[in-house]
C-alpha cells in the first residue's frame, strides 16, 4: 500500500514540483545528475525509457528532450498527472514517442521490457516494497540500465527532528485532524518555523509549502526513515544477484581493481560498493560535511538514528496532544546519542546544530514556531536525502 499517495489523493496534492524560471539551471541539473549515474543524454537517443512516478513531470521534460524512441510515463496520482501531462503541453513536448499512463505500475498494460526505467522518489516509504521491486526489475531488459533513489535513517536524520517540531507545533491546532483544512492550516503554521531553513539551503528549488506537505505533513514520511527504508545496502542486496552497480549521486565509491580481476558474479561485484557505504555511512547525516572517520561509529549512528525514527513513526497523533515534558526527555534519548556519536566523529556541524536543537527543550520547555525559524546552526543541518543509484542488467 502507497501511504503517499493515499495522502497526496485525499489533499489533491502533488508537492513534488520544481521551479522553472532557470530552465538552463533546471536542464543544467538534471543532465549532470544524469551524466554522474553514467546516463550521457546520448544514451536516451533511439532508446525505449519508462518512467515511474514522475509526479508532476518537472524532471521528465528534461528527459523528454533526449529523443527517446519511446518515452513512457506512469504516474498513478490523478493530480500529478494532470499537472504532467499540462506541463509537457505548455513546452510543446507532447508527441507520439510519448506516452502518458494514469496508473500504477502493477496495472500498467504494457508488457515489454525498456531500455532504461527511471524511478524517482517512490520506493523509500512504499509498504510492500517486494512485490514492487521484482515489478520494476522486470520492466529492465539485459543490459539495461535501472535508476532508482535510496534513503535512511541517517540520511534524513535532520528532516526527522523537523518533523518532531512540527508535530509539537501543530498538535494544538483545533483542526490538525488529518483533514485537509486541519493541513491547509497546519502549512501556515509551520511556514515560519521551516522557510528560513529551507532559505538556508543552497540549490533549493522546490516550493516550501509542497516540502512541509510532503515531509512534516504526510503521515507516511516517518515511515521512510524506519518500518519502509530503502538504504542503498538494501537496494543492493535487492537487486544485487541481477543487477551490477553502475553509478551513484553522491559518488562514495572509487574501485581501484583492474578491469581483469573484476568479479563476474554482480553479488561479488557489487561487494565493494556496499562495503563503501557501510564504511561511510556517518558522511550522509549532514550534506555538507565530511569526516575522514574509519567508520567505526556508522552502526551505532544508524541504530540510533533509526531507534529515533521508529518512534516519531509509532506515535500516534492523539498522543502527542499529551505530550510533557517528561515525554520529551525520553524521546530525546537516542539524539542525545547521536549528538555523542557525532562528536566522535568529528562531525562538527552536526554536533552543533544537534546541541541546537537539544537547547530548545531545556528548562522543559517546548519551542514556538519563531525560536525554531530563529536557529542558526540547525538552520542549514539537511541530510543528504535521498541517494540516487544506477544499475545495469546483468
Amino acid at each position: 500500500m502507497n501511504e503517499f499517495l493515499q495522502f497526496y489523493g485525499a489533499n489533491q496534492i502533488s508537492p513534488v514540483s520544481q521551479n522553472l524560471d532557470d530552465l538552463e539551471l533546471h536542464f543544467g541539473r538534471r543532465i549532470g545528475l544524469y551524466r554522474t549515474l553514467g546516463l550521457a543524454a546520448s544514451l536516451f537517443e533511439g532508446r525505449d525509457i519508462l518512467e515511474v512516478a514522475p509526479g508532476s513531470g518537472h524532471n521528465s521534460i528534461v528527459t523528454a528532450t533526449f529523443k527517446a524512441r519511446c518515452y513512457d510515463l506512469v504516474e498513478p496520482n490523478p493530480t500529478g498527472f494532470e499537472r504532467m501531462v499540462g506541463l509537457f503541453k505548455e513546452y510543446k513536448l507532447c508527441s507520439d514517442s510519448v506516452r502518458f499512463f494514469n496508473t500504477r505500475l502493477d496495472n500498467f498494460p504494457e508488457k515489454k521490457t525498456y531500455d532504461i526505467v527511471i524511478c524517482e522518489g517512490l520506493i523509500p516509504g512504499l509498504g510492500d516494497q517486494g512485490v514492487f521491486l521484482r515489478q520494476l526489475a522486470g520492466k529492465v531488459r539485459k543490459g539495461g540500465i535501472l535508476v532508482v533513489t535510496c534513503a535512511d535513517a541517517v540520511s534524513v536524520f535532520f528532516e526527522s527532528l523537523r518533523r518532531y517540531l512540527a508535530r509539537l507545533l501543530v498538535h494544538r491546532l483545533v483542526d490538525a485532524s488529518g483533514t485537509r483544512d486541519g493541513d491547509l492550516q497546519a502549512v501556515r503554521v509551520l511556514l515560519p518555523a521551516f522557510q528560513p531553513h529551507l532559505n538556508a539551503l543552497s540549490g533549493m528549488s522546490r516550493p516550501a509549502e509542497d516540502w512541509i506537505w510532503d515531509n512534516l505533513l504526510n503521515p507516511a514520511a516517518a515511515s521512510l526513515a524506519a518500518s519502509h527504508e530503502f538504504s542503498v545496502e538494501r537496494c543492493l542486496n535487492v537487486f544485487g544477484e541481477e543487477f551490477y552497480f553502475y553509478g551513484s549521486s553522491p559518488v562514495f565509491m572509487s574501485n581501484w581493481s583492474w578491469y581483469k580481476n573484476l568479479p563476474l558474479d554482480p553479488r561479488d561485484y557489487n561487494k565493494a560498493f556496499a562495503d563503501s557505504f557501510a564504511s561511510q555511512r556517518h558522511n550522509f547525516l549532514h550534506h555538507d560535511e565530511l569526516s575522514l572517520s574509519d567508520g567505526a561509529a556508522s552502526e551505532p549512528l544508524y541504530r540510533f538514528c533509526r531507534a529515533f525514527s521508529l518512534e516519531l513513526e509509532q506515535r500516534i497523533p492523539e498522543n502527542w496532544a499529551a505530550i510533557t515534558s517528561g515525554t520529551i526527555g525520553k524521546d530525546l534519548a537516542h539524539v542525545r546519542s547521536v549528538h555523542t556519536i557525532t562528536r566522535q566523529c568529528g562531525l562538527r556541524q552536526s554536533e552543533a546544530a544537534i546541541a541546537e536543537f537539544l537547547a530548545l527543550f531545556d528548562g522543559g520547555r517546548i519551542p514556538d514556531a519563531q525560536t525554531i525559524g530563529e536557529m542558526t546552526a540547525f538552520r542549514g543541518a539537511f541530510g543528504r536525502g535521498q541517494q540516487y543509484l544506477s544499475l545495469v542488467r546483468a
